[in-house]
C-alpha cells in the first residue's frame, strides 16, 4: 500500500503528522487547554470571525497579561526576599559591632544593596554626657535635635520629602542630593535619636511604602547604643 505521506518533506510532512496525531487523539487539546489558549483560528472566508474565535482571542489576551503580572509579582517577591536578607544581615551585623565608631560605615555598608553604592545615610543620637565618643553622638541641647523634634517623637519611620532643614540636619552637605527619605526614630535609655536614608529621586520613599524592616534595624540600633551607654547590662 502507498504511503499518503510519501514524497512530502519538511512543513508539509510535518503538518501531516500533526493532523494524523490529532486525528488518533481527538481529547489531546482538552486535557492540555494551555496549548489550546496558545492556537490561532482562521477567519471565515467571508471575513467575519466566528463567536467562538472571538472568545479565544480574548481568553489569549487575558492569559498573556495574567502571565505578564505574574512575572512581575514573581520580580517583587524576589526584590523583597533579598532586601529583607540584607536588613537582616545588617540587624545581625550591628548588634555584633564592639568599636561604636563603626556603626555608621556599618549602617552605609548595609544600607548600599546589590549595587555597593552607598545612599547618603544618617545616624545622630542625642543625650546627657560624653555618650559612647563616637561622631554621631550629640548633646540633648544640639540644634539638630531642635530641627528634627518630629521625627524624634515620632512613633513609627515616615517616608517621603522633609523640609530642607531637615535634610541638612541630617545629611549635612549631602543634603542638596536628597529628594526623598525614610527617618526612623531610636529610644533607648537616656537619649534618643535618628537612622535616615535618602536617595536622589523625590518618588522614590514615599508614605505608602512599608517600613518595618527599617524600623527592626533601628531598633537594633538603639540596643546597641544602650549596650554600649551601660556595658554592665549587655
Amino acid at each position: 500500500m502507498k504511503n499518503p505521506n510519501e514524497g512530502l518533506e519538511g512543513p508539509d510532512l510535518q503538518a501531516l503528522q500533526v493532523a494524523d496525531f490529532l486525528r488518533a487523539h481527538p481529547g489531546f487539546l482538552l486535557e492540555h487547554p494551555d496549548l489550546l489558549a496558545q492556537l490561532e483560528l482562521a477567519v471565515a472566508p467571508s471575513g467575519a470571525a466566528s463567536l467562538t474565535g472571538r472568545q479565544v482571542a480574548a481568553l489569549r489576551e487575558q492569559n498573556h497579561e495574567l502571565r505578564t503580572r505574574l512575572r512581575e509579582l514573581i520580580a517583587v517577591a524576589r526584590a523583597n526576599d533579598m532586601l529583607t536578607a540584607a536588613m537582616h544581615a545588617l540587624a545581625l551585623g550591628v548588634l555584633r559591632l564592639a568599636d561604636p565608631g563603626a556603626l555608621l560605615a556599618t549602617c552605609r555598608r548595609g544600607f548600599a544593596g546589590p549595587s555597593g553604592l552607598e545612599p547618603p545615610v544618617a545616624l545622630l543620637a542625642f543625650g546627657a554626657g560624653p555618650g559612647p565618643g563616637a561622631d554621631w553622638w550629640f548633646a540633648a541641647g544640639d540644634p539638630r535635635a531642635v530641627e528634627l523634634a518630629g521625627p524624634l517623637q515620632a512613633e513609627r519611620p515616615h517616608c517621603g520629602r522633609f523640609k530642607q532643614a531637615q535634610l541638612s540636619a541630617l545629611f549635612g552637605a549631602a543634603a542638596e542630593g536628597v529628594g526623598s527619605a525614610v527617618v526612623a526614630p531610636m529610644a533607648g535609655t537616656g537619649f534618643r535619636g535618628v537612622l535616615a536614608v535618602g536617595h536622589a529621586d523625590s518618588r522614590h520613599y514615599h508614605p505608602e511604602m512599608g517600613v518595618d524592616l527599617i524600623a527592626h534595624v533601628a531598633a537594633c540600633v538603639a540596643l546597641r547604643i544602650d549596650a554600649w551607654l551601660d556595658p554592665r547590662g549587655a
